[in-house]
């Protein structure tokens, strides 16, 4: 493939990344602008946990990584924070340049010049069936993997999560619904999904520390 060069705005990317609609404000030169009259510990400890959030997404998406921040309290000085500020920017280019080599990246500009930003991140919506009591350990603590033979020959672990509502009339004991949002596409989970003839509904059985690693919003439908 030959060599080629694109535009990007690192912000505009970390807006995709980060699944928001406002500023994100790590730059650390700007926090006088966008948080006056707060003293400078508060504007440092505040960028520092923005860096944060965002060097946690960008290690979902590319792996290897060697990079960790400093804890809050080992910057003393505001500049301590820029070449990080310099390092997250870069990652988020080479995320930009994954996208658009993976096809998931669309231009912002005409046939002589553009910008270049990621398409939105994709996301699946699923339900787990429990009892009203353990959903709420599951909203407290997050998922916790079964172990069982599932009517197999083998032991299989995980959690259960359908496309849709399942009940009683699906084999399903209790009354709880929770809808799960996930930050996967569905390619992330097609090794985990369980196929029988004439299901009318599709399942995985998913390990739940990818779950919970992965999970946007968790609430009680029914």
């Amino acid at each position: 493939m030959p060599k080629k060069m694109i535009e990007v705005y690192p912000h505009v990317a970390l807006l995709r990344l980060l699944n928001v609609g406002y500023r994100i404000a790590y730059k650390i030169g700007k926090s006088s602008q966008y948080m006056r009259n707060i003293p400078l510990r508060e504007r440092i400890d505040y960028v520092w946990s923005e860096m944060m959030q965002i060097l946690s997404a960008i290690h979902e998406h590319i792996g290897g990584i060697n990079l960790s921040l400093p804890t809050s309290e080992e910057i003393l000085r505001s500049r301590q924070l820029k070449p990080y500020e310099d390092m997250l920017d870069a990652l988020v280019c080479c995320w930009m340049g994954m996208r658009l080599l993976n096809g998931q990246a669309v231009p912002l500009g005409d046939e002589h010049s553009a910008i270049w930003v990621p398409k939105p991140l994709e996301r699946m919506v699923l339900y787990h069936t429990t009892t009203a009591k353990t959903s709420e350990h599951i909203i407290s603590d997050g998922f916790k993997d079964a172990t069982d033979r599932y009517l197999t020959k083998r032991l299989h672990t995980g959690v259960w999560l359908a496309n849709t509502i399942l009940d009683a009339n699906d084999g399903i004991r209790g009354g709880t619904v929770l809808r799960v949002t996930l930050s996967l596409a569905e390619q992330a989970i097609e090794d985990y999904e369980w196929i029988a003839p004439n299901m009318r509904y599709r399942e995985w059985l998913i390990p739940a520390d990818l779950v919970n690693h992965h999970i946007e919003t968790l609430e009680v439908v029914s």
